[in-house]
């Protein structure tokens, strides 16, 4: 069992320890004399082990390190220590703990859409797609699963099935930029220009601050000639994220 769920449960047998040991020692003096002493060896032995385990708590990676090495089967340590390495960005070693993870654990859906996310930023879209399946045949609710498995099918070129996921997860969740700005790059890809620019509008008022969403907005603004208002959204772009220079190329592309 963990260290840290015997505290308070343990209070009872120390004290009923103690109580018993106080009970046959205090009318011998000898008694009293040799349970001072073994009292006092009891805690520095406790003293050296707890310095011992305290170093394994001394941050997370030691932590879960030490978990997997004690224990076998322990998908939550999997875990723990695919989002200490992915932290760090190391994907490859992340995407195996948490395999492990979902192998020991295939109910856990969350850690599904996890492991799709790094198959994706590593560009295995297929089994991305697949692992975010999964975590909606487990949780079919799952509003950031159907945007997450909508833009695995984008990237495969269905964009159908991607809008369809896309509009699923703003059913679940109607106030998700991402997914917003995602169907309205997908209407944009499929030539509806006019609808893509509709969410993609809302999903800037949503979260004003992405400048690559501004600069979205504003190629689709060149595509409908408001060049006007492209070169607001350019400019904010470049506010935001200075060094944007596609949105500089296209910034001077208009005044041309």
């Amino acid at each position: 069992m963990a260290d840290r769920y015997t505290y308070v449960s343990l209070i009872g047998v120390f004290v009923a320890i103690v109580w018993t040991v106080a009970e046959f020692a205090a009318p011998r003096p000898l008694g009293r004399r040799l349970a001072t002493v073994l009292g006092c060896v009891a805690v520095a032995l406790c003293a050296v082990t707890a310095r011992a385990q305290v170093n394994t708590w001394r941050d997370s990676e030691t932590m879960w390190r030490h978990a997997l090495a004690v224990t076998t089967g322990n998908f939550r340590a999997n875990a723990g220590m695919a989002e200490v390495v992915a932290g760090r960005g190391n994907v490859d070693s992340a995407i195996s703990y948490y395999k492990e993870a979902v192998r020991q654990a295939p109910d856990a859906a969350e850690w599904h859409v996890n492991l799709g996310l790094l198959l994706a930023q590593k560009g295995d879209v297929e089994e991305a797609a697949s692992g975010f399946r999964r975590a909606l045949a487990l949780r079919p609710d799952d509003a950031e699963a159907h945007n997450n498995l909508g833009a695995m099918l984008a990237r495969l070129g269905q964009m159908n099935d991607a809008m369809a996921h896309y509009r699923r997860s703003l059913e679940l969740r109607p106030v998700y930029p991402l997914a917003r700005r995602n169907l309205g790059l997908a209407l944009a890809a499929t030539g509806d220009v006019s609808g893509g620019l509709r969410e993609c509008l809302d999903a800037l008022r949503l979260s004003p601050d992405v400048a690559q969403w501004h600069y979205e907005v504003a190629l689709m603004l060149i595509h409908e000639g408001r060049n006007a208002d492209a070169i607001a959204q350019l400019q904010e772009t470049i506010r935001l994220q200075p060094q944007h220079q596609a949105a500089r190329d296209a910034l001077r592309g208009i005044g041309k």
